[in-house]
């Protein structure tokens, strides 16, 4: 069987290059695909990945047993091109640039290499691909995946093969696509270094735009410009049958089947999104930041529904009064490991719960959050990824975010004690009551307490049935490490705040 990689892009387009096409010269997007970048992207994913995930000879095996087989064959949707103009301000004139992208239909295409790998090869190709969060320019946020299911390319779908391999009865097109050489010619080592430069002994000279940087490596590319060679060794040209029916002015509206007053679900257990912003975002602010991507999602859901009301993203009943039963969704603002700094935010739907169609258009449709009324910093949300890995049933459990204990847990009770709130919460969330709970330090020498900004509610008038007042005021919250008697998984937050990312904990590998 051979090895089918599927490329599914997160936001429909395809932004990439031509090799040797400068920004401004381009004619149009790199279509088809390119092998060669495919392989660049998977050494890329290795030599970030931190502990390596094999040995040096094992990724070199596995890179060149894709790249010397036959040029890959692929499965391309019907495309559209498009282009987006825009000017880069200078000092003295404007430089007009042209971003061509390419928009396959479902934003799906596929590359088919006839190789067979191992079963050590198979998982780490696995494991490259689930590494890597975009492809082509860094606009093409993309989910890469092995698919086992495929033995062609369905409908809808276009065979592309090198021209001499193309169905005679079918016009096409040539296009030339950079491709690893289909011999033993082509090294792994090919995708990052010239042999020149290894073979002589030579250090590439450095070009000034990165003078004065010791030990930083010189780029491909810049070493190929010193050495005047216009292809890195181990690559070339192929031309490859590109139908003329793939290829369309426009992509057709996809219009809905269903039944009008018949809600569209879809599957999706958890959303993966980056924040970025120009100054570090501090842990104290994970609630803040949850109710401020909440309330982007519920603005954006409400505009394109006429004002309808989600129970799912607002956590709220229709006549404003909290949701109760855990029903609605979990916003978890994730800290960089190691350090009181957030990076990334999870979406996770409770089990049991489906969002529908316009709920999740509604949270893939916020691009920026802004805390409180300080525009200077705006935080950029970028999707990275749907369903992610479920968590793994373990013994020990340490804090991701500090747990802060519920108001009133235990009536009547003049002293909290976290520990036995904490034990009660962990209980209640997945049937087990822990053996040990334990106050840890948290990381950053945060010590085992540290304050964040929580809501603090104040009590309703008697019988009053809207939600309580509420304020966002500065408590501390606790680190644990927790241990059970036998594996158990939690798959949800505890304690005060938990849908807004306070209360996370994580599994502990056992030795």
């Amino acid at each position: 069987m051979p090895v089918v990689i599927e490329v599914e892009l997160m936001a429909g387009r395809n932004h990439a290059h031509v090799w040797g096409e400068a920004q401004f010269a381009m004619g149009a997007p790199e279509w088809p695909p390119s092998p060669w970048r495919l392989l660049r992207a998977l050494a890329s994913a290795w030599f970030t990945a931190r502990p390596a995930p094999s040995t040096e000879g094992e990724r070199d095996a596995l890179i060149e047993s894709l790249g010397r087989c036959s040029s890959p064959e692929m499965w391309l949707p019907k495309t559209a091109f498009q282009e987006v103009r825009y000017y880069q301000p200078l000092e003295q004139k404007r430089a007009l640039h042209h971003d061509f992208f390419a928009v396959p239909a479902g934003g799906r295409f596929y590359f088919v290499f006839d190789t067979s790998l191992s079963a050590e090869q198979r998982c780490l190709l696995e494991t490259l691909l689930g590494r890597l969060r975009y492809f082509g320019r860094a606009e093409s946020r993309a989910v890469l995946r092995i698919r086992d299911d495929l033995t062609g390319p369905g409908p809808g779908f276009f065979r592309v093969t090198e021209r001499e391999r193309a169905d005679g009865t079918t016009r096409w097109t040539p296009r030339r696509v950079l491709c690893p050489s289909a011999d033993r010619d082509f090294r792994a080592s090919d995708l990052w270094t010239s042999r020149q430069s290894v073979a002589s002994g030579k250090k590439a000279k450095k070009p000034r735009a990165v003078a004065g940087r010791p030990g930083m490596p010189v780029h491909l590319v810049d070493v190929l410009l010193s050495e005047r060679k216009p292809l890195p060794d181990g690559a070339r040209w192929i031309e490859y049958a590109l139908p003329d029916r793939s290829v369309v002015d426009e992509l057709p509206r996809v219009r809905s089947t269903q039944p009008t007053g018949v809600e569209s679900h879809v599957e999706v257990r958890e959303i993966g999104l980056r924040l970025c912003r120009r100054v570090p975002i501090p842990l104290a602010e994970a609630v803040a930041v949850a109710r401020a991507y909440r309330s982007a999602a519920v603005r954006s859901f409400e505009a394109a529904t006429a004002g309808a009301h989600s129970r799912t993203l607002t956590g709220r009943e229709e006549d404003g009064s909290m949701a109760r039963g855990h029903r609605h969704l979990y916003y978890l603002p994730q800290p960089e490991p190691g350090r009181l700094e957030l990076t990334a935010l999870l979406i996770r739907v409770p089990v049991g719960v489906s969002l529908r169609q316009e709920e999740l258009d509604a949270l893939m449709s916020v691009e920026h959050i802004v805390l409180g009324a300080d525009e200077r910093y705006p935080i950029t949300v970028v999707p990275e990824h749907a369903n992610g890995n479920a968590l793994i049933p373990a013994r020990r459990w340490r804090s991701v975010t500090p747990f802060l204990p519920p108001h009133q847990h235990r009536r009547g009770r003049a002293v909290t004690v976290p520990e036995l709130q904490l034990a009660s919460c962990l209980e209640e969330s997945c049937g087990v009551a822990p053996i040990r709970t334990n106050l840890a330090r948290g990381p950053g020498g945060a010590g085992v307490r540290t304050p964040v900004r929580a809501h603090d509610y104040a009590a309703n008038p008697s019988g009053a049935r809207r939600a309580p007042s509420w304020k966002l005021t500065r408590r501390l919250a606790h680190w644990f490490t927790v241990d059970f008697d036998r594996p158990v998984v939690l798959t949800v937050p505890v304690g005060a705040d938990a849908h807004f990312g306070l209360g996370q904990f994580g599994p502990i590998e056992e030795e």
